[in-house]
């Protein structure tokens, strides 16, 4: 039950981080130019943007909720519930420009959450077998060559 409840705190915590991100980004496109030659003057617009603040509001709860699962669960069940938001923020930042991701993106947000899912089943096939007997190819160095295959082809 524990595992249960931590898994849904960091999956309700990478849903808040990474729609907080999208809503900071979009807050942050309607201010004027930030810079970092005027720390303050770019703080102050932050601060005095409704908008962005709510969405660092979330992002901190979302951060809170993270921590929260950390002390329910092991990190790398938390991490790999974490990491998955990748396909969450591609989803996410595609519906806030109002349109539908690419062929591309979608097959690399598809690919990013395999290969998370795959490195999770890899690391419990881990534990339970001895050093001497793992395979010489993980699954992080068949992802690799295939990303590196894939990249190749692109070009």
């Amino acid at each position: 039950m524990q595992t249960a409840v931590a898994l849904l705190l960091a999956f309700s915590s990478t849903a808040l981080v990474n729609l907080a991100y999208v809503r900071e980004h979009d807050a942050v496109g309607t201010l004027p130019a930030l810079s970092l030659r005027a720390p303050r003057r770019s703080l102050r617009l932050l601060l005095g943007s409704r908008e962005w603040l709510l969405a660092f509001a979330m992002e901190a709860l979302g951060f809170a909720l993270y921590v929260v699962a950390l002390a329910l669960a092991p990190l790398a069940l938390v991490q790999s519930v974490a990491a998955g938001g990748v396909g969450l923020l591609a989803l996410a930042s595609a519906r806030a420009a109002h349109r539908r991701l690419t062929r591309r993106e979608a097959l690399g947000a598809g690919v990013a959450v395999a290969g998370l899912l795959m490195l999770r089943r890899c690391r419990c096939r881990r534990a339970a077998t001895p050093t001497a007997a793992r395979p010489a190819r993980s699954w992080r160095a068949r992802c690799g060559s295939a990303a590196h295959a894939w990249r190749r082809s692109s070009c």
